[in-house]
């Protein structure tokens, strides 16, 4: 299979104002077509042939929304294909605007259901939005990610799956299970043996995090299998 180096060669003032932590080379097959827009990134197979369940993804905050794109795209491929909307964040910092990913579903009306998911504070993000949309979304994907306190989904009909890698050194020690009790009680938790929590997307490791004890490329393939399955547990064909 063909691969396509797709390098970020803009990033804008704001987003270097806001310190964020900026994307390596993502590396994307050519059966992918990969589209920018002022508020998203859209990655989508190009056989036209794919899940009608898309995937729309919350950034983490201070992260670039580019240093996702590669890990992403290897869901996209996943399974029958996916359609996956990456959403750009106002300064890249999801706490901005939970708004996003909601109103844009007017652009893809070959999608009938929609997941959501998010990194870090864009999962947090992302629990707000299923808490003012919920109609909106069948699952939400939480990567070392979890709601606040104030947001309580825990009677929301929709699937929940939890990951966090085993060496995170970001998240505040046991936080993930203090907030069990907003989500709703058939949450699937799983820990990343081995995984921290950079390694989420494709950049730096983030300030305070650990290496982790496996690659990059290992927690990607871990974590791409676990929404897969969650896909597929559910019929979101």
């Amino acid at each position: 299979m063909k691969l396509l180096t797709w390098v970020v060669l803009a990033v804008s003032i704001f987003s270097l104002q806001a310190c964020s932590y900026l994307p390596e080379e993502q590396i994307v097959t050519d059966v992918l077509g990969v589209y920018e827009t002022r508020n998203y990134i859209e990655i989508t197979p190009n056989s036209g042939d794919f899940s009608k369940t898309g995937f729309v993804f919350y950034p983490g905050d201070l992260v670039d929304p580019h240093a996702y794109v590669e890990p992403l795209s290897r869901f996209a491929v996943s399974g029958i294909g996916h359609k996956v909307i990456i959403v750009k964040m106002p300064g890249n910092l999801a706490i901005f605007d939970s708004k996003q990913g909601a109103y844009m579903f007017e652009d893809f009306p070959n999608v009938n259901r929609w997941v959501i998911g998010g990194h870090s504070q864009g999962g947090t993000m992302a629990c707000t939005a299923v808490e003012k949309y919920p109609d909106y979304f069948k699952g939400l994907v939480l990567m070392a990610a979890y709601p606040k306190e104030k947001t309580d989904l825990s009677e929301w009909l929709g699937m929940v799956l939890s990951i966090k890698g085993e060496f995170d050194a970001i998240l505040e020690r046991g936080i993930i299970e203090a907030r069990e009790v907003f989500l709703p009680p058939n949450t699937t938790y799983f820990t990343i043996s081995g995984g921290n929590h950079s390694y989420f997307g494709k950049y730096e490791i983030q300030e305070g995090d650990s290496e982790g004890a496996i690659s990059r490329e290992e927690q990607t393939k871990i974590t791409v299998t676990k929404i897969q399955n969650l896909y597929d547990t559910n019929g979101w064909d």
